[in-house]
């Protein structure tokens, strides 16, 4: 089977069961990754496998894509409201496990 004609029936698969789950009123977003969980099967790989590079480009599209329509559903005002508890978020999120790491490599000898 060819890589372009499966790729086409895959994301006209993938708008029909965003538009059937819609009326269900689950989000696009979340449909489209179980319909990639779905599909990431051995049986989709195997079809594509000769241009993978290209699959994985287009998927690291697709990622970038997700996270740049939640950063535009963001709510900034909900962001400076809470900005106490947005900070401890990003501090354990960010430089606990920076530091934790840092101190992992250090002692496993991973130094200049």
């Amino acid at each position: 089977m060819n890589t372009i004609p499966l790729v086409i029936s895959l994301i006209i698969a993938s708008n029909i069961a965003v538009f059937g789950l819609n009326k269900f009123e689950i989000s696009p977003v979340l449909t489209l990754l179980v319909f990639g969980l779905v599909l990431s099967n051995n049986f989709f790989k195997n079809q594509i496998l000769p241009s993978k590079k290209t699959i994985d480009i287009l998927g690291d599209l697709g990622i970038i894509a997700i996270m740049f329509v939640i950063g535009l559903k963001m709510d900034t005002k909900r962001i400076t409201i809470n900005s106490r508890d947005t900070y401890i978020l990003a501090f354990y999120c960010f430089i606990v496990p920076f530091v934790c790491g840092f101190i992992v490599f250090k002692l496993l000898g991973f130094s200049n």
